[in-house]
């Protein structure tokens, strides 16, 4: 198994991510910019080459350096990302629970900076 996507061959598995859930994809083929799977091109970054943003799907290198079978493979990958979704819901909440009235001017202007992206 391949740790980043950059090192992904023909014939490697990744994870598949859409809006429907995941599942594992061979790749069919590798050029020095992307990766096919099917009639789909992928970034080496993973994201989709589309027009569609809506229906776009992405692809993941796998998480283990070991074999695993293809559902714990899913199943590893599905933890992580609602590890990192409870993550990300527990940091909202903290920061809605601030009073940020008594936060001065240039501080909410760095804030809003720094939300603003």
């Amino acid at each position: 198994m391949k740790d980043s996507l950059e090192q992904i061959q023909q014939g490697d598995k990744v994870i598949l991510s859409s809006r429907h859930g995941y599942s594992i994809k061979v790749v069919d083929r590798v050029t020095s910019t992307q990766i096919i799977i099917g009639d789909t091109k992928y970034r080496k970054n993973g994201s989709e080459i589309t027009a569609n943003s809506w229906a776009s799907t992405s692809i993941h290198a796998p998480l283990a350096k070991h074999v695993m079978s293809d559902q714990t493979w899913l199943d590893c990958y599905e933890q992580q990302q609602q590890k990192i979704k409870d993550e990300k819901e527990g940091l909202i909440s903290k920061i809605n629970t601030f009073d940020l009235t008594k936060v001065s001017n240039q501080k909410l202007n760095q804030i809003l900076e720094v939300l603003k992206g």
